[in-house]
């Protein structure tokens, strides 16, 4: 078709052409370069157009394709340019956090779209772009051009039952049969194909389920379900699903802790010593209430955690990070205190002999720091319990150091000036 182009744009380049539309490289009036989107100013096409443009518009965000200009007759838009799209990705992708990142971004986009009962019904990779004008870089979900109006909001009738509308590879089986006959789960169909081949690498065949996506699988097989009412109900339900299970172990950990099944989490770690590391991150987020919690269910799955971790935490050392051990290591202090509070003294011991050991054996200077300080602020009956822990894990000479350089005018206690004066 001859292109009008608006005024004030000028043509650089040709981009892609489709049903009566075009997208080309155009300089703005300002200098910008843009992609200049032109659609042939008749019936259907028009209308469809129009269409397009006002829902983007609407769930305009970070997520959705940025109109940056467009007349008031709806036949041409203007965007940023894209620097790739999704198709020229490499898959599969390496981790499935790679997945997780488009699949947020679909969810992000459509949200409002299918909070009015509208649906995209063309996802698909050549539809996913990466706008790189903005460090770090951001994808969006772009072309709403065959965007269905929420049920008794058409207008005019943009497509024919039995006809598919949509792009074949891609489409949900309810599109192949009646395009109006479509919801929210349709799109969800389409999101999870794009999921199975970023996993896969192999492109979807119409009627042919992924498989063999590891703990994914079932999660991708709900989201592709040849009958839309079983898929999931929304995106962000697929969204959650792909969370859980995209991860299992750490899934499994994280319900631990916000289900505050801590009867649970000592048998948790010895059947899996390796999640040790993620565990330690969760435990130091616990504050006093949550350790008393925990100190009243289960008392001695308390104790043997931290001793166990204290124990291999140089095993870990790296996966942990220093900053981690080292809150790890003065977190376990808050569960000396925990103790106290309870009258727990035994057990306390045991925990402060575990941190002590733990702290002199890995040389970690901000936990002696705070061990000295947390000494100095016991009752004598506590300061008794910590000395005997001193003695008992042969770290006098360790903590006396910090006693002997930092602690001179503000030692209150007699364990932290005998420290201080051996």
């Amino acid at each position: 078709m001859a292109l009008i182009y608006p005024q004030g744009y000028t043509y650089i380049d040709h981009i892609a052409s489709h049903d009566f539309v075009s997208v080309v490289k155009a300089l703005s009036p300002t200098g910008e370069e843009v992609a200049l989107k032109v659609a042939d100013n008749q019936g259907s096409v028009h209308r469809r157009f129009e269409r397009e443009i006002k829902a983007m518009l609407d769930v305009a965000g970070q997520s959705t394709m940025p109109i940056l200009d467009h007349d008031d007759t709806y036949t041409w838009y203007t965007m940023p340019l894209a620097s790739k799209t999704l198709n020229s990705e490499r898959v599969p992708v390496s981790r499935p956090e790679d997945a997780l990142t488009i699949l947020q971004t679909v969810a992000d986009s459509l949200r409002p779209l299918h909070a009015q009962v509208q649906v995209h019904r063309d996802l698909k990779p050549e539809n996913i772009l990466f706008l790189s004008t903005e460090a770090p870089g951001r994808w969006v979900v772009a072309d709403f051009g065959i965007v269905r109006n929420a049920p008794g909001l058409t207008t005019a009738p943009l497509t024919v039952r039995g006809s598919l509308t949509g792009t074949r590879a891609w489409a949900a089986p309810e599109q192949f049969i009646d395009a109006h006959d479509t919801s929210p789960a349709t799109d969800v169909y389409s999101a999870g194909l794009l999921m199975g081949w970023m996993l896969t690498g192999k492109a979807p065949v119409p009627g042919v389920p992924y498989s063999a996506l590891g703990s994914l699988t079932s999660t991708i097989l709900r989201a592709t379900e040849q009958d839309q009412h079983r898929r999931f109900v929304s995106m962000d339900d697929f969204l959650v699903h792909f969370k859980k299970h995209m991860h299992p172990t750490k899934a499994k950990l994280d319900s631990l802790f916000d289900e505050a099944q801590y009867t649970e989490i000592h048998g948790y770690l010895l059947e899996r010593p390796d999640q040790l590391p993620p565990l330690v991150r969760r435990m130091i987020t616990l504050d006093e209430e949550q350790l008393l919690v925990w100190s009243d269910d289960d008392l001695s799955g308390l104790v043997s955690t931290c001793i166990q971790i204290s124990e291999d935490l140089g095993e870990h050392f790296n996966s942990i990070g220093r900053d981690n051990v080292d809150r790890y290591l003065v977190w376990l202090l808050s569960v000396c205190d925990a103790l106290n509070n309870d009258q727990n003294l035994d057990e306390l011991g045991t925990v402060l002999a575990a941190q002590m050991r733990a702290t002199e054996r890995l040389d970690q200077w901000t936990p002696r720091r705070a061990t000295v300080g947390w000494i100095d602020r016991q009752s004598q009956e506590v300061e008794t319990i910590a000395r005997e822990a001193l003695h008992t894990t042969d770290t006098w000479s360790y903590f006396a150091e910090e006693a002997r350089q930092r602690w001179s005018s503000k030692r209150r206690t007699e364990l932290v000036r005998d420290l201080a004066d051996s």
